[in-house]
This record gives C-alpha cells, structure tokens and sequence, in this order.
C-alpha cells in the first residue's frame, strides 16, 4: 500500500495549528496532516529554515495568510521538497508603504498592552456575514489568541513588514500550485487571488462559497474536499 502523502499547514497572523483543526478532521485518514503554529521568530526566511528542519523531506505545502509569507520563503529555500503549492487568502507581494507603517502602529500598540483590543476589533473584517458571531468561532479564536499572544503577533508582524516580494518563487517554480479564495474576503480579495492565479501559467484556482478571509475556519469540509481533490489529481498526473 502507498503511503500517505505530508500535508503541511501553515496558519495566519494571531492563529495557531488550531485554525486548521476542522480541515485536518476532515483529511486525517488519507494524509499525514502537520498543522503548524509559526514560531516568533522576527524574519520571515529564518522561520521558513526553522521549519524546514522540522518537516519530513517531502511534502504537500499550503500557507494560509501570513502563512503564505512563510510558504514562499521555504519555496523558495527548498523547492526540491514541495510537491505541490497552495497558496490561500495571501500575496506574494511586499508590503506597500501604507500597509508597512499600519504594521508598525500594530507592534507599537501590542507593545503598550492593547493586542486584545486590537485582535478583538477586527472581528467584522475577517468573517462572511455574521459568521464571526457563532460560538464555536467566538471560543475557537479566544483560545488561539491567548496561545499565540502579543509576543508571536509582534515577530510576525515585524516579519512581515520586512518581506521582499516573493512572485519570481512562483514563477520559477515547476511543481503545481493551487491559489484559493474566500468568495468575501476583505483582507485578500478573490478577484486580486484570481488575477494572481492568471499570472502563474501552472496554476489552478478555486473560490470558496460564503466565506471571509478565515476560510479554515469557515469552510473546512469544503477546504478539506478542494485540498483532497487537488493533491489526488496530481498524483494521477505524475503517474
């Protein structure tokens, strides 16, 4: 019997492995599944290498959001090792001006002792409709926010800021890559997730119904089905 295809998932800012819970249920008897929770560390190629030494040689790789920051970085390290790359609700791009000193407010506020304010506000931002509102999500994402703290927000968000654009990793890479959406998110919109899967030939994309920007969370039967779909058809095409 062959065996199991690695899954690697790595989760966004203020999530930990538990974002991926639901997905992982879903794929636990066809894949070894490693939902990750990102160590602080302030540099995104250094955290990249730090799970690099972590993972099996070979390996499916998705980054969800911030993520996506760390999925590039090891693509771009080691792409021998990746047999196939999901990139969700993310960019490959650098952080615009804009964006990098929002950033900068965001550590400066975390510092001062208001990441719980901050995280708590941004409720309405991340969610399809009133999904934010469900219990289930309301205690899934209290727990991951006091798992992961002010002290992984301030790294990742350092690390963040100081990310190169990573689209050449895309382009020069030879393996398969699937880009999925959430239909309504606000953070990464579909439309940008689509235009960016029409710029990489070898690509294939996939929206995600009634979903915002948490889409693990959301919609995990559906990721866990796209995600299934996806790796199985490739490995029919690798023969």
């Amino acid at each position: 019997m062959e065996c199991k295809k690695n899954l690697v998932l790595l989760p966004g800012l203020n999530n930990t492995a538990a974002i991926w819970d639901g997905v992982v249920k879903k794929l636990d008897d066809e894949f070894n599944c490693y939902p990750i929770t990102c160590p602080p560390i302030n540099n995104i190629d250094k955290l990249g290498k730090e799970l690099l030494n972590e993972l099996p040689e070979s390996f499916y790789l998705c980054g969800f959001s911030f993520g996506g920051f760390v999925a590039l970085s090891m693509l771009l390290q080691e792409p021998e090792r990746i047999e196939g790359f999901i990139l969700m609700a993310t960019s490959p791009s650098s952080d615009t001006t804009t964006r990098k000193k929002a950033r900068v407010q965001a550590v400066e506020r975390a510092k001062a002792g208001e990441y719980e304010k901050m995280i708590s506000s941004q409720k309405g931002k991340l969610f399809y409709k009133d999904n934010g509102e469900k219990p289930e999500f309301i205690a899934l994402r209290k727990k991951m926010q006091e798992d992961y703290g002010a002290h992984h927000f301030i790294a990742h968000q350092q690390a963040s800021i100081e990310r190169p654009d990573r689209m050449y990793a895309l382009r020069q890479y030879k393996g398969p890559i699937l880009i999925m959406a959430g239909s309504d998110d606000q953070v990464f919109p579909s439309d940008k997730m689509q235009e960016l899967s029409s710029e990489i030939k070898h690509s294939y994309f996939i929206e995600i119904p009634k979903s915002g920007h948490m889409l693990p969370m959301e919609q995990p039967e559906e990721i866990a089905n796209e995600l299934r779909n996806w790796i199985f058809d490739m490995i029919i095409k690798k023969g």
